[in-house]
């Protein structure tokens, strides 16, 4: 059942984890949340919310067809580490378009 919130529930505890090693306090807002991230690369308010449902999706769908194969604790670090690869690739994306606007500027 952890499939069905676990991108708001990872995209929490990164948030959070970024804050704190920032030395900023984990509970006051910003724009470091996932939904944030996909719009500062350039997708849509719309876009973004598809996305982030798809890959939720993708979650649930995937950890669902683990559970016959695999112990939960695999699963939960498959997880991770797939999540881990969306938030790296975003980093990566937005560095690139933070570049195209620096040198726009």
């Amino acid at each position: 059942m952890f499939s069905i919130i676990i991108v708001p529930c990872f995209d929490a505890v990164s948030v959070a984890i970024g804050r704190i090693r920032r030395g900023l306090n984990p509970f006051k807002p910003d724009r470091s949340h996932l939904h944030h991230k996909f719009m500062r690369i350039g997708f849509s308010s719309h876009l973004s919310l598809v996305t982030i449902l798809s890959i939720s999706a993708i979650f649930i769908v995937m950890n669902f067809g683990l559970i016959r194969f695999l112990q939960i604790k695999w699963i939960l670090l498959i997880d991770v580490v797939i999540y881990a690869l969306i938030h790296l690739w975003l980093g990566y994306k937005l560095k690139i378009v933070e570049k195209q606007n620096d040198s726009l500027s």
